[in-house]
């Protein structure tokens, strides 16, 4: 949240400097010609919206590029999910999805692709090319063989073959990014030093007017409002983005509640589902955590493709993951989701050489039964996870309160 108090603090500067600008304006304009301070504000305008359109278009290259990392790190998930779903039923709904994902990458690699701007990233982009022509030929391959029921090949060329491609994909999209980034501070630099010396050259011209100093007052006023709503409305966006989980996409944890705190507003009912991950730490530890980052991506993708898109998940810690099913009509509702979500789990996580056991641990929570606030529903629902995790892996429990047996032991059947 630091990056956007500071972000914050800056635009309200630029807003105070733009604020002494008129009050200048309204001071000086006796000796400046109307028709040069017209001109000097619309050049002033001119720019700064070219400034506007500058950062609007990296941030738009830096979005885009992660989105399409997302939607391919999701597409290699599906291929994993083909090899590990073996009903047909289920195994198709997969495919769909493997289809779904393999047109967002490559709508996302082509919005990336005109986006380029340098000879080193039109570099990057041709190796990726290369990587992902060889790892499209591969899906398709592990694809089809998972469909025809010869796991134990696929599982063979997804290990032996694609694992590699898969990592360094994913350096392609980190250099990418690294690029951008560096384009992206010496565009604005660029942008905002043409800014300044506009503004200064405003200034000057504002002191040398002579006639309709109040008409030049008044302009200079209504163009801070204007400036003003815009950067305020940047700010705005700042703040959406600020709610979301760097890693993984989901909803972050202050999100997340008050997500739960409408719910409680509206009586809706809904279960809370508290998820930590078993044997992630050693694992992190064992590998670094760019391994672990790629897992979490992972665990998050498994967790999400197995409930409902009405359903809301976010992730509130390092492995500790909540989701929000809402239309609650019994136990049993809450029994099947954290069954399903389990049973993604039960299969290890390939990344490269890779292949991670890890598990899932989840505790539900019913509201308002469990909890009249998010405070109260969240520690019922972790109470819950805690007493799953002490059950061994791959458990979930419902929370039951003190009066009764503190806990009930489910398992996924």
């Amino acid at each position: 949240m630091g990056n956007k108090h500071a972000f914050e603090n800056a635009v309200e500067g630029q807003i105070r400097r733009l604020r002494t600008a008129t009050t200048l304006a309204y001071v000086a304009a006796f000796s400046l010609l109307v028709m040069s301070v017209a001109h000097a504000l619309n050049e002033l305008r001119a720019t700064h919206a070219e400034l506007e359109q500058v950062v609007a278009t990296q941030l738009a290259k830096l979005v885009t590029i992660t989105d399409t990392q997302m939607a391919s790190l999701r597409r290699a998930d599906t291929v994993q999910l083909m090899i590990l779903e073996t009903e047909p039923f289920r195994q198709d709904r997969v495919f769909l999805d493997y289809l779904k994902y393999g047109y967002d990458v490559g709508h996302g690699r082509n919005k990336t692709r005109a986006m380029l701007e340098t000879r080193a990233e039109h570099d990057v982009m041709a190796r990726q090319d290369e990587i992902v022509a060889v790892a499209v030929d591969l899906h398709d391959r592990i694809a089809d063989l998972a469909r025809r029921g010869e796991f134990d090949r696929a599982r063979a060329l997804y290990v032996d073959e694609l694992g590699a491609l898969h990592l360094e994909g994913s350096a392609t999209f980190a250099a990418l990014r690294e690029l951008q980034t560096a384009t992206t501070q010496a565009t604005i630099q660029a942008a905002n030093e043409a800014y300044q010396e506009v503004f200064r050259t405003t200034l000057l011209t504002v002191f040398a007017s002579v006639l309709a100093a109040t008409g030049v007052g008044m302009l200079s006023y209504h163009t801070n409002r204007r400036v003003a709503a815009r950067l305020h409305d940047n700010v705005g966006n700042l703040r959406h983005m600020a709610l979301h989980d760097s890693l993984t996409g989901l909803l972050n944890r202050t999100a997340f509640t008050e997500h739960v705190e409408r719910c409680f507003a509206q009586d809706d009912a809904f279960a809370l589902l508290y998820m930590d991950l078993d044997g992630f730490k050693t694992v992190n530890d064992e590998h670094g955590h760019d391994i672990g980052d790629q897992l979490l991506m992972m665990a998050a993708g498994r967790i999400r493709s197995r409930l409902r898109g009405i359903d809301t998940v976010a992730r509130i810690g390092g492995d500790e993951f909540v989701a929000l099913v809402t239309g609650v009509e019994g136990i049993q509702q809450c029994e099947h989701a954290a069954a399903h979500i389990i049973a993604a789990f039960t299969q290890p996580f390939v990344h490269g050489e890779i292949a991670a056991d890890i598990g899932i641990s989840i505790g539900i929570a019913l509201a308002p039964h469990h909890g009249e606030d998010p405070a109260g529903i969240m520690n019922a629902a972790d109470r819950a996870m805690y007493s799953a995790k002490n059950l061994g892996s791959n458990r979930y429990t419902i929370y039951e309160p003190v009066v009764q047996p503190a806990f009930v032991e489910s398992t996924p059947g």
